[in-house]
């Protein structure tokens, strides 16, 4: 718990290598290897997120989004089936394939 609030929460993943944001990017997959956009079955996922508000009620965060910035590379995806249904996020990717040289 923090001791009194927080304006923002975050999730993150890296894959570390000396060859990153270089041609040949590094094969080093993240999560199943596979894109958030091949969804269940294939990529990782996360699901079930909750942050805790100041009731101490633990709720799906209010406003969410994703960002890779190496999206040829690796990817997240915010995932909506339908109205009132859980969101998961997806995430993950190959590395060096042919979108990301």
């Amino acid at each position: 718990y923090l001791k009194s609030s927080a304006t923002f929460a975050q999730w993150g993943g890296e894959v570390y290598s000396p060859d990153v944001r270089k041609s040949p990017h590094t094969t080093t997959a993240m999560g199943s290897g596979s894109f958030a956009e091949d969804l269940f079955n294939v990529a990782c996922y996360i699901a079930h997120i909750r942050v805790m508000d100041f009731s101490y009620t633990w709720k799906y965060p209010q406003y969410v989004g994703t960002y890779s910035d190496e999206w040829n590379c690796y990817s997240a995806y915010h995932y909506v089936p339908g109205y009132m249904t859980e969101p998961t996020l997806f995430f993950g990717g190959p590395g060096q394939n042919p979108r990301c040289p």
